[in-house]
């Protein structure tokens, strides 16, 4: 069984882990990206969410590097921070 950590970017954040339930994934969560958008708020699209979190990701990236990470066991993915 193998371990790798790599650095979080727009092209493997939508390999992060899934679940049932609402909001689905940590990757359409952008309750700590865009917090004064939570209270009162309509649910907006999966596909609106993770485009929302894409955009603040390349825009953290761009302004300050490496901002998060990705872990798979055996080539899946289980987590990110």
């Amino acid at each position: 069984m193998a371990v790798e950590i790599i650095s979080l970017t727009d092209e493997n954040l939508i390999e992060a882990p899934e679940w049932e339930g609402y909001p689905f994934s940590c990757k359409y969560c952008t309750y700590w990206e865009f917090p004064e958008e939570q209270e009162g708020s309509s649910r907006e699209s999966r596909e609106e969410m993770l485009a929302k979190k894409l955009n603040w990701l390349r825009s953290v990236r761009n302004a300050f590097g490496e901002c998060g990470r990705i872990m798979y066991w055996d080539r899946k993915p289980i987590g990110y921070a």
